[in-house]
């Protein structure tokens, strides 16, 4: 299995990118996280699926900090494990609760070990390892969107995973 993790500054295209990504593949799919604006100002995120249907929240962000919905962290879980033995599962994203053993962390580890070739996965930077290490890999590829184009990122995924 080989891991590709998708690191940039927020709202750099993490998340179009792996739309992109997944569109342009046959068998590929796995779970969106895509941001919510009212005002100009991020308010939510969702678990999408990359291949359509419904979406359910997943993070609310209040002045208090974020507010995680547990139902949408099932949906998101579902969604992974039923993408599991796809080609290429995307995964948006791996973040804090991930790395602390919750979120979508436990069917993202199932997944990894059901056998997909690829593995295209957003990550905060600073998280880097520590995705690495839950999916159980060494050696990863990592596209930085702050030093690469979304365009570039995605011709160079949908060659590495024709």
């Amino acid at each position: 299995m080989r891991l590709v993790l998708i690191t940039g500054a927020r709202n750099s295209g993490k998340t179009e990118l792996l739309r992109r990504v997944c569109a342009g593949l046959p068998d590929c799919g796995g779970v969106l996280s895509p941001a919510e604006f009212i005002g100009g100002v991020k308010t939510r995120y969702y678990a999408a699926s990359l291949r359509g249907g419904r979406r359910e929240l997943l993070v609310r962000l209040t002045a208090k900090g974020p507010v995680p919905s547990p139902e949408g962290f099932a949906y998101a879980s579902s969604l992974i494990i039923r993408n599991r033995r796809r080609r290429v599962l995307c995964v948006d994203e791996f973040g804090p609760l991930e790395a602390a053993s919750g979120g979508f962390s436990h069917a993202l580890a199932a997944a990894a070990k059901a056998g997909p070739k690829f593995i295209f996965m957003t990550v905060r930077r600073q998280l880097l390892e520590q995705a690495a290490g839950m999916i159980g890999v060494g050696v990863y590829k990592v596209i930085d969107l702050d030093e690469h184009s979304v365009e570039d990122a995605l011709r160079c995924l949908l060659k590495y995973a024709a």
